[in-house]
């Protein structure tokens, strides 16, 4: 990452926000200049994208019932506005439960505990990395000197099963679209908090140990001003909400036509995606700007990229409905194509390497033979090129100088391993001086350290020698 990039934006002066998104844009866009890599460069794509506005419905929040939503078939993006500049009168017309005093990182690590684990996504790479703590996640957001450390992201810290599902939950309007929500068993729902009204039955009922489904329903989403989220389309083509609590996040959304999808399906499939910006391929885009206090529905099978301009702490999740069910087929199936191309691009790495392994097997096998026929033609026995050999010859002789009786069976047992070392490096002359017309650099170097090793025979066996001396 840029840190010059980073420090400017996290070193600006705070100040009122005007959430003109065209002032936001061209802000971010400013802060975003010095950017020299990838997502930084499709931030800026992303911002300076055209949008259709006809692609877009608005309204604000507690206008619009899942009644209305389904009967018009849910085909747009949907953004609700805050009512009344107040979070809570917002959340009242959204009919979600949020904490008093609203929710914080500071609430979390209170609710969930230091050691929360929480899975982390690198910006840079797009790629997930070891999962942080929930401390250390507070740390590194609240770190004076973040512009000096890589930037990351945090999209999917489930609260289902935690304190806070009694205390945090989806817009009414998401509980009556979700088919889940529909067709589960009511009392497991009240069990698990998973409706508006089981918040005091969930405080009464202790929740199963088993994971539920309906865990994918509330997320939070804490990023870090500059993040990047390149374009995806969320898993199982399941339809998306987004309730924005802290900072200012921009999407840039493409319908799922035919033409999209196959665009986005070839990006996918390609293995330099990470240096192609989809956006220039996609048709009818929209640009959808998520300040405090706005909620976003996104349908399902949607391709979308996000940026973030501002320090943002959000909760969402994903839903099912009853009148996208071919969608979310048709997407389920281009994940099964994109997971079979994975898997056989794979299986062809696998065999590449294992051919590679087999060369390089065949290449040692012909070196082994090429040396012996090298030490066949100098005249050397077999065994006695070998200084490791000779080395483990010499050390067996060794011990028979120590414990010789008399001074005169040590020195005799001396001069036999002084004997073998010396018929070593006498028959050594012979495979070094043969081997050096014809070898190359490698082989040299590995004949001037068996050489060597010779050498450290010789000084073994004479230092043996002396040792076992009758003057001793």
């Amino acid at each position: 990452m840029s840190a010059a990039g980073t420090a400017r934006r996290s070193s600006r002066p705070r100040k009122q926000v005007d959430y003109d998104e065209d002032k936001l844009c061209a802000d971010a866009a400013g802060v975003l200049a010095a950017a020299a890599v990838d997502y930084q460069q499709y931030s800026q794509l992303l911002l300076q994208a055209d949008s259709d506005p006809s692609a877009l419905s608005t309204a604000k929040a507690g206008e619009v019932t899942a009644e209305a939503l389904l009967a018009a078939g849910f085909t747009q993006p949907l953004l609700l506005q805050p009512v009344q500049d107040s979070s809570a009168a917002t959340a009242a017309a959204l009919g979600m439960r949020l904490p008093a005093g609203g929710l914080s990182l500071q609430l979390l690590l209170q609710q969930l505990g230091q050691q929360q684990r929480v899975p982390v996504i690198d910006v840079a790479s797009q790629e997930a990395v070891p999962a942080m703590s929930l401390g250390q996640w507070v740390s590194y957001m609240t770190a004076p000197d973040r512009a000096s450390q890589p930037l990351l992201n945090v999209l999917s810290l489930s609260l289902a099963g935690t304190p806070l599902r009694q205390q945090v939950s989806a817009p009414e309007l998401v509980y009556k679209l979700d088919l889940t929500t529909q067709a589960w068993p009511q009392q497991q729902q009240q069990q698990q908090g998973h409706t508006p009204a089981a918040a005091a039955a969930a405080a009464a009922v202790p929740l199963p140990s088993c994971r539920c489904p309906r865990s994918v329903l509330l997320y939070c989403l804490s990023s870090p001003g500059g993040c990047y989220t390149d374009w995806h389309v969320d898993f199982g083509g399941s339809a998306v909400w987004y309730h924005m609590l802290q900072g200012v996040k921009v999407f840039l959304v493409a319908p799922p036509t035919p033409h999209n999808l196959a665009a986005f399906e070839s990006w996918a499939n390609d293995s330099s995606q990470a240096r192609q910006w989809l956006g220039a391929s996609l048709q009818g885009c929209a640009k959808v700007l998520l300040a405090a206090g706005s909620t976003m529905l996104l349908p399902p099978g949607w391709p979308h990229a996000v940026v973030t301009l501002q320090d943002s702490l959000a909760i969402g999740g994903n839903f099912l409905t009853s009148c996208h069910l071919g969608q979310h087929l048709a997407v389920w199936r281009l994940e099964q194509r994109l997971k079979e191309l994975l898997q056989a691009l794979q299986q062809w790495l696998d065999e590449a390497q294992q051919q590679q392994q087999q060369q390089q097997q065949q290449q040692q096998q012909q070196q082994g033979e090429l040396a012996a026929a090298d030490a066949a033609a100098a005249g050397v026995p077999a065994g006695l090129d070998d200084p490791a050999g000779l080395l483990q010859q010499l050390h067996s002789l060794l011990p028979s100088v120590t414990a010789a009786a008399t001074p005169d069976a040590a020195a005799a047992a001396a001069a036999a391993a002084a004997g073998v070392a010396l018929q070593a490096a006498a028959q050594s002359n012979g495979v070094a001086v043969h081997s050096s017309a014809a070898a190359d650099t490698q082989q040299q170097q590995q004949q001037q350290q068996q050489q060597q090793q010779r050498v450290a025979l010789l000084d073994a066996a004479a230092a043996a020698a002396a040792g076992a001396s009758p003057q001793q």
